[in-house]
């Protein structure tokens, strides 16, 4: 079963397919759907009919992905992101992934409540997995940024059973600015949490 929809703001630049095409790597039983000219309410009532329980936007400013929503549904919490250093080159072809398995899971260094709060969201997207996968995805805390990337255990050789970990993307920063309890299409949802000017002066920890 499907457990979560990517989609992308409406007229997406090729970068802005690009980059999507590669979270889908990132989500199990995850599928990107064509935007078109749908609104959020047509896409919310498009997932909740094929029981979907998360869809993900990506929007792009000036051809470059600048902002991801999860939405968790039908009734929300929805987290909105800031994207930044973001790179879909590290993925090389000739290394064998099995994007089919389960990934291992990592969540670190996200401690305070709204850290805590962004944790349990993140966590929904992903089905339990077994400790034999061959991935980690992993979200890290740094600096009131939330580090995201994708590693593959590689055996140094055959005879040798250390492993090591290789980084095979993509990656990126995801900088949370607010959470609303219900899900995107709902313009009236109250917020739950959002940045202001004087957290963002006084480099508070926000996560």
């Amino acid at each position: 079963m499907l457990r979560t929809f990517l989609t992308t703001s409406r007229n997406p630049s090729l970068n802005l397919i690009s980059f999507t095409k590669k979270l889908i790597n990132l989500f199990p039983q995850s599928k990107k759907i064509n935007r078109g000219r749908k609104f959020l309410t047509s896409l919310i009532s498009y997932c909740v009919e094929n029981e979907v329980k998360n869809l993900l936007v990506i929007y792009e400013l000036k051809g470059n992905p600048n902002c991801l929503i999860i939405s968790h549904l039908p009734s929300g919490p929805s987290v909105y992101f800031k994207i930044s250093n973001y790179n879909i080159l590290i993925f090389k072809n000739d290394i064998n992934i099995f994007f089919s398995d389960l990934p291992i899971l990592l969540i670190s260094n996200l401690n305070t409540p709204i850290g805590s709060r962004i944790s349990k969201i993140i966590t929904n997207l992903y089905p339990k997995s077994s400790n034999n996968s061959k991935r980690i995805i992993s979200y890290v805390g740094l600096s009131n940024n939330i580090v995201c990337n994708q590693y593959l255990f590689q055996k140094k050789n055959y005879n040798n059973e250390n492993m090591k970990l290789k980084n095979i993307g993509p990656r990126f920063f995801l900088r949370p600015f607010k959470i609303i309890l219900g899900n995107i299409s709902e313009i009236n949802s109250n917020v739950e949490w959002i940045i202001t000017t004087l957290i963002q002066s006084k480099r508070r920890m926000i996560i």
